[in-house]
């Protein structure tokens, strides 16, 4: 049997290969060769610090190339990185119990490495600067833990899904694309790592954007017409928002060939508007934290008679449908989903409580939806989020069919929905009659606020915390 080397050993070994321009970050370009010296000087900076197989490595900082080279450094020595959203609390920073913590200067704290020079504290930069960059590859086993990924917890406290570095190398294999030029705007703490190792691995450029909450679209759109960006992942309702932003005519995105949106049940009303707008460069994908990337629907599939599915299951994932009291549903008919193949989680950090959520690599994500004839995945939701046998997507896309509608986004609460609408500029809206309509077409009640944004999270969802 060949020996195993992860995608992350490989796209290391790529970039030192390379004397062209790798990762951007604001006005700070890095080639291929510095970047990757800048992850051997680090990982010779973490193996003194004791990092070794088996080790965790959590990292708590903005969006910035050294958080690419930490991440990157920890999987040549064979560890476990845990990159954590800038929201991360103390107590979740604590439970984590890493063996390492990376920080920025902002977030510096007592026993952590700091990303720079911050009073009192170790500065790992420093320490890197003095160690030789000499090339080392990795020695992870496929079945060793690679990373965790916490959710956002915008539905509770977040959970660590913890995954091998062989769903790491299926993972960035999957979305590995010659030629790219990646805009990152979305936390490095999600699907972001992976795909900046796609991209890296695959020969590409990075353009590393920082993760502002409100989201603004015009930042986007800037950063996609001066860096000739090919590939873009965003959160649905940013995607939203950049499809709807009032002066996207003015900006030329004409080198835009992918743009890959992630979640579950987004309205086909809003699909349909960013279609028609931002042009045959649309792809969807299914997943979560949890389980990896599950199934897509490809730019040249993403046409007006499928916006309401999924797409189709990747290559080796495998998906089952049952009904709430555990028995198979009935083909074609809503289920309960459960997925297995590569990148679902082998469990969960420190959480032996959510481990039954995980039975013979069987994961049950909590969602609803069937497989159609043709073999195209519809999600309608969450199981915990449906009152009265309807979701929050079918309010949304309900509300988005309404010409005074920008952008709406809907959460259940107990026995009633509550939707945020952002109105079209200039164009009254009546709330009450909105609500009433949705409770005569839909029979739930309704409550609709009006706002000039829809509250995001850090990653980019909906945020019900502050809706």
């Amino acid at each position: 049997m060949d020996e195993f080397r992860s995608k992350a050993d490989h796209a290391v070994e790529s970039l030192a290969g390379r004397d062209d321009v790798a990762l951007i970050h604001h006005n700070r370009c890095l080639t291929g060769a510095e970047l990757a010296a800048l992850v051997y000087r680090l990982a010779a900076a973490l193996r003194a610090a004791g990092v070794s197989p088996g080790r965790l490595v959590a990292i708590h900082a903005e969006n910035s190339p050294e958080v690419v080279a930490v991440r990157m450094a920890t999987h040549l020595l064979g560890a476990c990185a845990a990159v954590f959203p800038t929201h991360a609390s103390d107590e979740l920073l604590s439970f984590t119990a890493a063996d390492v913590l990376v920080t920025s200067p902002r977030f510096a704290r007592d026993g952590a490495y700091s990303l720079g020079p911050a009073p009192g504290r170790t500065d790992l930069l420093a320490i890197a600067a003095t160690m030789p960059a000499t090339p080392s590859h990795g020695n992870a086993a496929p079945d060793d833990l690679c990373f965790i990924v916490f959710s956002g917890g915008t539905t509770g406290t977040p959970k660590g899904s913890c995954h091998t570095y062989a769903d790491h190398s299926a993972l960035v294999g999957a979305l590995r694309e010659p030629g790219t030029r990646l805009l990152v705007v979305t936390p490095l703490a999600y699907l972001a790592q992976s795909l900046v190792d796609g991209a890296l691995a695959s020969g590409g450029q990075v353009i590393l954007l920082d993760s502002p909450v409100p989201f603004d679209p015009a930042v986007v759109l800037t950063a996609i017409e001066r860096h000739r960006v090919t590939n873009l992942f965003l959160v649905e309702p940013q995607l939203f928002a950049l499809a709807t932003h009032p002066d996207l005519s003015a900006y030329d995105i004409s080198s835009l060939r992918r743009l890959l949106h992630l979640g579950a049940a987004a309205p086909a009303a809003a699909r349909r508007t960013a279609l028609n707008r931002l042009g045959p460069v649309l792809c969807h994908g299914y997943g979560s934290s949890e389980t990896g990337l599950v199934a897509m629907l490809e730019p040249a599939e993403y046409t007006p008679d499928l916006l309401d599915t999924a797409g189709k299951l990747l290559p080796h994932r495998h998906i089952r449908f049952t009904n709430p009291d555990g028995t198979p549903a009935t083909s074609g008919e809503p289920g309960d989903i459960a997925v297995a193949g590569p990148g679902v989680a082998v469990g969960y950090w420190r959480r032996p409580d959510l481990d039954s959520a995980i039975a013979d690599g069987w994961l049950d994500t909590g969602d609803v939806g069937f497989l159609d004839a043709d073999g195209y995945l519809h999600i309608l939701g969450r199981r915990r989020d449906m009152i009265g046998g309807i979701f929050p997507a079918q309010i949304e896309n309900l509300l988005y069919q309404r010409p005074e509608v920008l952008l709406a986004s809907a959460f259940s609460d107990t026995d009633h929905f509550h939707a945020v609408v952002v109105p079209e500029p200039g164009v009254a809206v009546d709330p009450a009659r909105l609500a009433a309509d949705a409770l005569a077409a839909l029979g739930v009640p309704v409550t609709v606020t009006l706002a000039d944004h829809i509250p995001l999270t850090e990653q980019g969802k909906p945020n019900p915390k502050v809706a």
